[in-house]
């Protein structure tokens, strides 16, 4: 909101969506995993669709620091890497 988007929450959680946003006409779907710890983050891959509107909120919480966020978008999975990998 703080960068001019609208932001609107989902009532269920059914699509793993947890919110949308509409920045100058286009909407985006956002899954947010949070975790405390580098290690693996889970994303079921039947619900996380790949298209170009669909991002994955990353936060790195961090016991006295500011967590880290990264935007992933979901076409990075199009090309698993060491990174962005599927089992």
């Amino acid at each position: 909101m703080e960068n001019g988007c609208d932001v609107y929450t989902s009532k269920v959680d059914d699509k793993a969506i947890d919110f949308i946003i509409r920045k100058d006409g286009q909407y985006y779907d956002i899954q947010v995993k949070t975790c405390r710890k580098l290690s693996y983050v889970f994303l079921q891959k039947h619900v996380f669709t790949l298209r170009n509107n669909v991002f994955l909120a990353l936060v790195f919480l961090h016991e006295d620091k500011t967590p880290d966020f990264y935007l992933i978008p979901s076409t990075v999975w199009e090309h698993p890497d060491e990174s962005f990998c599927e089992s």
